[in-house]
């Protein structure tokens, strides 16, 4: 494949020819580019495990700095070399143009709603209690959407409640995960001159813990965590669940936290009641966190 590479001194002489710059985060593109059957069975590589095929582009390829430039000015197409400000105003406000995750049906396949959720995965810090609802429809199998398809309507309206109420639940958490991505807050960077403030929640079925810092009396989010619970999580108390959502956003923010006074605000007074709970875990637990960092909880209502 051949994509000329643009050269330093071609890009500074376009500089002149405009007055406003925007910059575009491109960390890790490569990860972006899926790569083709072909591709991937010609990149695999031998291990002590077995044969190995590259799902995403690699860094290293021969080929690869020369294909993520082309789908760049694919993608960025009409956006680029823009030499007027209000021009430049309405095009960037086109990209923020959101209609159609909006206007996206419920998928009709489990490839289609697998498709959806990968896609949500790159964005779950930006998305608070994301597991809570991406769980249940984690859960659909490809025999759910068969009975909820135009053969099988009428039995399916006819005798089965149950099968109704499940669809109800994953349409309305389809609908409010599309609806948090349009919708997400604006996250702030990390400042290690104020006190992290960890928010913690936990359902039947998941954990989720927000890290964020006071700004002007104002609790801003820094990001979200949360997983669905294990076979064995989900019988723990409300209690023991809520701890469990503790070293979860240790894990993910662990620069940020190590040996920092962390303000908890839990809907239960968790930590108190871990010290005296019978509970083996959630004693082993709230001990691995004293050592790692000082906790000062708050139950909030």
């Amino acid at each position: 494949m051949v994509y000329p590479m643009p050269l330093i001194n071609d890009l500074l002489d376009d500089l002149d020819k405009v007055l406003w710059y925007c910059s575009l985060d491109m960390a890790s593109g490569f990860w972006v580019v899926s790569m083709t059957d072909r591709a991937r069975a010609i990149s695999a590589f031998i291990t002590p495990f077995g044969l190995f095929e590259w799902n995403r582009m690699p860094f290293g390829l021969k080929n690869a700095p020369q294909i993520y430039p082309l789908l760049l000015d694919n993608a960025l197409y009409g956006f680029l070399k823009i030499t007027k400000r209000h021009d430049h105003q309405e095009r960037m406000r086109e990209i923020k143009d959101l209609s159609s995750l909006v206007d996206l049906p419920f998928p009709t396949s489990l490839r289609s709603m697998q498709s959806f959720l990968g896609s949500l995965n790159a964005y779950s810090r930006f998305i608070e209690d994301f597991a809570i609802y991406a769980s249940i429809l984690y859960e659909l199998r490809e025999i759910d959407f068969f009975e909820a398809s135009g053969q099988a309507k009428a039995r399916l309206e006819s005798d089965d409640q149950n099968q109704r109420d499940k669809w109800t639940r994953t349409t309305k958490a389809f609908v409010v995960l599309k609806d948090k991505i349009v919708n997400a807050p604006i996250l702030t960077h990390f400042d290690p001159d104020k006190r992290p403030v960890v928010i913690l929640y936990a359902s039947e079925w998941a954990i989720s813990a927000a890290l964020a810092q006071e700004h002007e009396g104002v609790y801003k989010p820094v990001t979200f965590t949360s997983r669905t619970l294990k076979p064995n999580g989900i019988n723990y108390g409300i209690v023991d669940k809520e701890v469990l959502a503790l070293p979860r956003v240790l894990d993910v923010c662990y620069t940020q936290l190590v040996t920092r006074s962390i303000k908890v605000l839990t809907r239960h007074s968790t930590y108190v009641i871990a010290k005296a709970s019978a509970s083996q875990t959630a004693q082993t637990i709230a001990e691995t966190m004293k050592n790692v960092c000082s906790v000062d909880l708050v139950p909030v209502r």
